[in-house]
């Protein structure tokens, strides 16, 4: 992809909302070059002013197609060295769960664009979603689940918290959060 330096650690958030992570990513780690994968064009437009405010729009690159399509067709087999997924839709209409973004094919799919070693973070305040997304990818081939299998993860120290993490802290909801690893 034009811009990429095949050098850098590649980095994805999958929803990146109005972009806040992403900027703190990219200010964070100005190692990673990052991208970004957001369908809803306001929060693209307020990403990018972002990321141009925080002067780190160089190192991120934006695409409006859906996560599947973006891994499937744009990022390389064992490219990622990680990613980012906070508070996904829920979906939580049982006859709606197959519109889940996290299914056992997705997370086949990721696994694959990871590179070994590389990470996958998650977070939700919704525990059902919580539990399907740690039973999905902790019965995925080639990933493990850093806190054990079953487990969830404890908060990274220095991760902001989103605007769907505070909102859901407000409403009694506290993130959950999952991390696993590609085995190397």
């Amino acid at each position: 992809d034009a811009g990429l330096d095949a050098q850098r650690p590649m980095v994805m958030e999958i929803g990146f909302g109005n972009g806040d992570f992403l900027v703190h990513l990219a200010s964070r780690h100005p190692d990673w070059q990052l991208i970004g994968v957001e369908i809803y064009l306001p929060g693209v437009a307020k990403a990018v002013a972002r990321l141009e405010d925080a002067g780190v729009i160089e190192r991120v690159r934006i695409s409006q197609l859906p996560a599947q399509c973006v891994l499937a067709q744009q990022v390389d087999e064992n490219q990622l060295y990680g990613i980012y997924i906070n508070h996904p839709d829920p979906w939580p209409k049982k006859r709606h769960h197959k519109r889940r973004l996290i299914q056992p094919d997705f997370a086949a799919l990721m696994v694959s664009r990871l590179a070994p070693g590389g990470f996958i973070r998650l977070a939700t305040d919704k525990p059902d979603l919580a539990e399907w997304m740690r039973d999905i990818l902790d019965a995925t081939p080639g990933l493990d689940n850093v806190a054990g299998r079953g487990r969830f993860a404890e908060r990274e120290p220095d991760r902001p918290r989103t605007k769907f993490e505070m909102r859901g802290e407000r409403e009694g909801r506290p993130s959950l959060f999952l991390h696993y690893r590609k085995h190397s």
